[in-house]
């Protein structure tokens, strides 16, 4: 970055890699974790497994998966994102599923309402998670593929604030394979995690002499740069801030 004329401003590396952050929030209430059968909408929020996507290789059904308190600033750039499982029952098979995440602010609890999660709009972003691996050791941890697009697409909403909800739903065809994976029911060290990384800021913003920061604005700064004399230092203020000017 240059200031006109002969003042330089040189950004650290450090700037970087401070910009790096990372979460992990694990479903953290009974509710919070629940199975929907397809063709009835009966909503499960007690079982202890969460069988991705028929129950026991017999009913086709939906799982969806809420985590709270989401520290991640609206319009942050996500860079990585996925659910970890614990491995309840080892199963195998040829199993292709659908991630994709409730388009709201702040989703709510999941309750005993028929089809209380598929009556949730859907994000867009989709991620086909195809041909998952064979789970073969129970306790074993298992991730998802990359979730960032879905994930990315919450935090551009306009409603979308720091410690927010965010909901995750599986889907998948009829099918006598599936993949069991633990509940909040089965304790909470093995309840399902999110793990999130994302840069905290989009931009650098440069105010000279007579400028000052406007977060949420337009412009992100209001002033008017007041005249320098060549030759003189002077002081220039780089903040780093997202793509609202925060």
């Amino acid at each position: 970055l240059f200031v006109e004329g002969p003042q330089s401003l040189i950004v650290p590396p450090s700037i970087q890699e401070a910009n790096a952050l990372a979460l992990n929030i694990q479903v953290s209430a009974g509710s919070d974790d629940a199975e929907e059968v397809v063709s009835s909408g009966a909503m499960n929020l007690t079982s202890t497994d969460l069988e991705l996507v028929n129950e026991g290789g017999i009913t086709n059904q939906l799982v969806g998966m809420r985590f709270l308190n989401l520290t991640i600033p609206q319009g942050a750039t996500i860079t990585n994102a996925y659910v970890e499982f614990t491995v309840a029952t080892a199963r195998s098979g040829t199993l292709n599923v659908t991630v994709q995440g409730q388009a709201a602010d702040s989703p709510a609890t999941f309750t005993t309402t028929a089809f209380n999660i598929s009556s949730r709009p859907r994000t867009a972003a989709s991620v086909a998670w195809n041909n998952v691996p064979n789970w073969t050791v129970a306790g074993a941890k298992q991730q998802t593929p990359n979730l960032s697009s879905i994930i990315q697409e919450i935090v551009n909403r306009g409603g979308w604030a720091s410690g927010n909800a965010l909901v995750v739903i599986i889907t998948g065809p009829a099918s006598t394979v599936w993949r069991e994976p633990d509940s909040f029911n089965a304790g909470a060290a093995v309840a399902p995690l999110l793990h999130v990384e994302y840069a905290s800021f989009t931009k650098m913003q440069l105010l000279v002499p007579g400028e000052t920061a406007a977060p949420g604005t337009g412009s992100g700064k209001t002033g008017t740069p007041s005249a320098q004399t060549a030759g003189t230092p002077f002081t220039v203020t780089v903040n780093a801030v997202d793509a609202n000017w925060n």
